[in-house]
């Protein structure tokens, strides 16, 4: 799968369209369900690198909607469980985002490929 900004996701299953046998409505039913697994598998793995990268390497390994989808909700896990923490708990979560935004707008004032400074224009 290619989005309007080039970035790709490969289809997990190919597609055999010829088994459809005509039926267009088939192989597209069969497109649309290998299009969902594809992308919540790319959105799985996103969630798993998460975890053992620094943020601005892992943003610059994924497509930007799967940036934007798996950075969400790493940011509402986080920031719960900072309030949950104690009331400095905001605060001290304040200052990684602040430091991770520091890491991304530095990478972004060097030279990056027109698809990675998409992403994270976003």
């Amino acid at each position: 799968m290619r989005s309007a900004e080039g970035e790709v996701v490969q289809l997990l299953d190919k597609i055999n369209t010829a088994a459809a046998k005509g039926q267009v409505e088939k192989w597209l039913l069969q497109l649309e369900q290998g299009m969902k697994k594809s992308i919540h598998k790319n959105v799985d793995d996103a969630m798993v690198a998460y975890k053992s990268k620094k943020r601005e390497e892992w943003v610059m390994n994924w497509p930007g909607q799967t940036v934007l989808c798996v950075g969400s909700a790493y940011w509402t896990s986080d920031v719960h469980n900072a309030i949950r923490k104690h009331p400095q708990g905001l605060v001290d979560y304040r200052d990684i985002c602040n430091a991770q935004i520091n890491k991304i707008v530095e990478i972004v004032r060097g030279k990056l490929p027109p698809q990675t400074r998409i992403t994270l224009g976003e």
